[in-house]
């Protein structure tokens, strides 16, 4: 049996989580002239075009990673409670790869002891393994609160976290594959539309598949190509041809919709519910 650390992951899912409100007011800046300009939307980190970092290769973008990465730690390591939750990153072997680890005391240690109880005791140590596993998880969950609760007291930790959030975006822009999602919140008044929900939308290879919680939505601010949607429901499913400025509604009694849209690589738009 082998552990893994979520230590790091958990650390990484803060960044987006804790990075600072920086442009509360950008939304209302680009919004279009119907909506209220003096609505204000908390989009919980910058405007996805002003993360982009034109011109660099992947080679300077995951070093900006690494370096990022490195700062966040340092100051975690000197804020946080106990040494055990220190975070280091270190180059190791994996077969014929050297490969780059970023991993907590605590994991390191109870790793260790892992490997030394199946060594020693064979399958008997299966217990002893799992019961480190469940170790790890729970100070996993006790890294996380205190990495949480730090960043709202330490402002060079929020940025640390910001910075670190911006660098690993850039890199999953520049690569193209992914398609990310995130929710948009009004900060204040309501959001453009006086939508329910919002939710930008940067298009990697794969289709993007939203669950569909409100009966009506339309798309808006389209930068690329938009193909085809797809409404899947319970009920059944209904191809669409995307036409700008349209609604469309769900018929009343389908349950369980889901929305599906094939796009072009790196489109962008806003997925608007109400």
């Amino acid at each position: 049996m082998r552990i893994t650390n979520s230590a790091v992951l958990c650390a990484f899912a803060l960044c987006v989580l804790l990075a600072g409100r920086r442009d509360a007011q950008a939304q209302a800046q680009t919004a279009p002239s119907s909506v209220d300009q003096n609505a204000t939307v908390d989009t919980g980190f910058d405007e996805i075009e002003e993360i982009i970092v034109r011109g660099r290769d992947f080679g300077d973008l995951r070093f900006e990673i690494r370096r990022s990465e490195e700062a966040l730690f340092a100051r975690f390591n000197d804020l946080n409670s106990t040494d055990d939750f220190d975070i280091h990153c270190r180059y190791e072997i994996y077969g014929h790869l050297r490969g780059r680890s970023c991993q907590s005391n605590f994991f390191r240690e109870l790793q260790a002891k892992t490997a030394a109880a199946q060594v020693r005791d064979g399958r008997q140590g299966l217990g002893l393994a799992w019961y480190y596993a469940r170790e790890v998880r729970r100070l996993n969950e006790l890294l996380a609160a205190e990495m949480r609760q730090l960043a709202t007291e330490d402002e060079q930790l929020r940025g640390a976290m910001a910075e670190l959030t911006d660098a690993q975006l850039a890199l999953t822009l520049a690569r193209g594959k992914r398609t990310l999602s995130r929710q948009v919140t009004a900060a204040s008044g309501s959001l453009p539309y006086d939508a329910e929900l919002m939710f930008e939308i940067v298009m990697g290879v794969r289709p993007l598949r939203h669950p569909l919680t409100q009966p009506t939505f339309t798309i808006a601010n389209v930068a690329g190509e938009i193909r085809e949607l797809e409404v899947e429901c319970a009920e059944g499913r209904q191809r669409l041809n995307y036409e700008s400025g349209v609604d469309w509604t769900v018929p009343s009694g389908w349950s369980s919709c889901a929305l599906q849209v094939n796009a072009g690589r790196q489109t962008t738009f806003r997925l608007y519910e109400f």
